[in-house]
This record gives C-alpha cells, sequence and structure tokens, in this order.
C-alpha cells in the first residue's frame, strides 16, 4: 500500500469512527490477501460505500469511478493518486462509450500486477432497499481477462446494508461473500469479443445483493456468480441492453 493511499485510509477510517456507532464487518479474511481480485459492491450511499470498503480491507482498493469526477482536474488527480480508473457512462456522456476501451485495458494491466478492483455493478448509487438492475461491466471485466490469463481471477460479492442511510451514529454492516474463482466457474474463452456481448450481458447479475436479508442475500450473489459464469447463456437471465 503507498503512502497517500494510506494516509486517505486513515483518515477514512477516522470518520467511519466519528459517523457510525457501529461498523460490523463479516468474514473479511474472504477477500484473498494476494493476486487479482474483483469486488462487486451494491451501492446505497454515495462516497460512504467506498469509504467503508476501503476503511476495513488492509489492500489497496481501485474504485472504477464515473468519468464525470474526473472533469475537474484537482480531483482528477486525486482520484488518480488513489489509484481509480474512469468509467465512460452512457447516461453521462454518450459519445464517450468507446472510451471504456482504456477502462478494460486499465483494469487487465491492474489485475496484471496483482490488484484489487472494486465495482458497483448497479451503476450508480441507489436508495431502495434492493439492488436495482445490474449492468454487464463486472461480467465483461471478468471474463476479458480471464480470457488471457486463465486461472487468476477471483470474484468476492459485498454486500453493504445500513440501518439508516443518513442517520449520524446509525448502524451498518459490510459482509464480503466466499470468493469465487472465474476460472473454476466458466469454460475458457478465446477472447471476448462483439460476437460474446449477448454472453456478457446475460451475466450481468454476477452479483445480487439483497441488504434486506443482509448475509442471507450473500447466499444468492454466490449462487448467481456459479450459475451465470458456468452456463455463459443468454437465457440465463432476461437479456437488457446497455453498457
Amino acid at each position: 500500500m503507498d503512502p497517500f493511499y494510506a494516509v486517505v485510509r486513515v483518515i477514512a477510517r477516522f470518520w467511519i469512527w466519528f459517523f457510525f456507532e457501529r461498523v460490523e464487518v463479516r468474514h473479511p479474511e474472504r477477500v484473498p490477501s494476494m493476486g487479482p481480485v474483483l469486488l462487486c459492491i451494491n451501492h446505497p450511499n454515495n462516497l460512504i460505500d467506498s469509504l467503508l470498503v476501503g476503511s476495513v480491507l488492509p489492500r489497496k482498493v481501485h474504485y472504477l469511478a464515473t468519468a464525470a469526477l474526473f472533469r475537474n482536474p484537482l480531483i482528477a488527480r486525486f482520484l488518480v493518486a488513489l489509484g481509480a480508473i474512469p468509467v465512460y457512462r452512457k447516461a453521462d456522456d454518450p459519445d464517450k462509450m468507446d472510451r471504456n476501451m482504456e477502462m478494460f485495458a486499465a483494469c487487465d494491466e491492474a489485475f496484471g500486477r496483482g490488484r484489487l478492483i472494486a465495482i458497483y455493478p448497479e451503476g450508480a448509487t441507489r436508495a431502495e432497499a434492493h439492488v436495482q438492475r445490474i449492468k454487464t461491466g463486472a461480467a465483461r471485466i471478468a471474463l476479458g481477462y480471464e480470457a488471457h490469463a486463465p486461472e487468476r481471477l477471483t470474484v468476492v460479492a459485498v454486500g453493504l446494508s445500513f440501518e439508516a442511510r443518513k442517520r449520524f451514529r446509525g448502524r451498518v454492516l459490510v459482509s464480503f461473500g466466499e470468493p469465487v474463482a472465474v476460472s473454476a466457474a466458466t469454460p475458457p474463452l478465446d477472447g471476448l469479443t462483439e460476437v460474446d456481448s449477448g454472453r456478457a450481458r446475460a451475466l450481468r447479475s454476477i452479483v445480487f445483493v439483497d441488504v434486506k436479508t443482509g448475509t442471507a442475500g450473500l447466499s444468492t450473489i454466490q449462487r448467481r456468480i456459479r450459475d451465470c459464469l458456468a452456463q455463459r447463456r443468454v437465457a440465463c437471465l432476461v437479456i437488457e441492453s446497455g453498457p
């Protein structure tokens, strides 16, 4: 962990301690201590979600963040220093969607160096108690890397459950699901091309967190990860267009 990230993490831990009465963390040991890892996290509480996960894990977390945050030069320098990777969303600027190839390349490079990346598969923060429809990004990142680096990547689902999202001194639960080796759940691919986009779209539920049921929802995550990665069929889910 680099010094700058370590300092920011200490500050984040202080604010989490100050803002919440209690933070319960379940099974953080399920996140491998080394090697490439993809965390799939539900996103109920904006920046707090990133502060929570980053503060409870000893490893540096490289977050995927909307490219809109990088428009301000000062914020962009701060995010780059933290290892954040920009994602170009259709909702922000549909004309820049092709630049997501840079995002996939950056993820591959980070995984190649044995780093940990975190993604919010819903695509945006959601106030609803249940996780909403999930985008295909997590599946495309996982399968794309697995295509040329088999038997390396591990996927871990993370569930965040708040007693009350905006309540000061409230309580929050951070639950880590059992690690899933992508190589053990899906046959090898020769490459993720446009032909594979339908299969990746079918895998958009690589993580599904029911924050109302707490850790029980993590069982659903594990089942969906294994089922969808193993089948790799459009019939696995109802197809929804979009990145």
